[in-house]
């Protein structure tokens, strides 16, 4: 059985925060926990304060002052608001698969299994190279 995939529209939906039909709960959780979660989530966050930016860039370069001045004061907002949303990553994506009827911290703990996974690997890799006897 393959796992049912939203549209390019439902996922733009999902970016910004909104909530998918059931149908969708094994594609949330995917898309939670595949390697690129966080490059995911950043678009997202870009997708939610792209459109306040270049509003309040028009409105603040309207009133005739420097554009550098405007451009820039935009910028460091949206500096702060990627920061902040890139910081809060973790929970939010945790929250978000809540509504989808997982456990709380479901995606960090498949995270952190992951990167257990990996470490362990790697360090097998290293200790058969390094560590052989011979």
């Amino acid at each position: 059985m393959t796992m049912a995939r939203p549209n390019p529209a439902q996922w733009l939906w999902h970016a910004v925060g909104g909530r998918l039909p059931m149908r969708y709960k094994e594609w949330a959780l995917q898309d939670a926990t595949c390697r690129t979660w966080w490059l995911r989530y950043l678009a997202g966050v870009l997708l939610r304060v792209a459109v306040p930016a270049l509003i309040l860039f028009f409105v603040l370069a309207s009133f005739g002052g420097p554009l550098w001045l405007a451009f820039l004061s935009v910028l460091l907002g949206l500096i702060v608001s990627i920061y902040y949303g890139l910081t809060y990553a973790p929970d939010s994506i945790d929250s978000r698969l809540v509504r989808y009827g997982y456990p709380p911290r479901t995606a960090s703990r498949i995270r952190e299994q992951a990167n257990e996974e990996k470490v362990r690997a790697q360090r097998l890799d290293y200790d058969s190279v390094w560590r052989s006897e011979g």
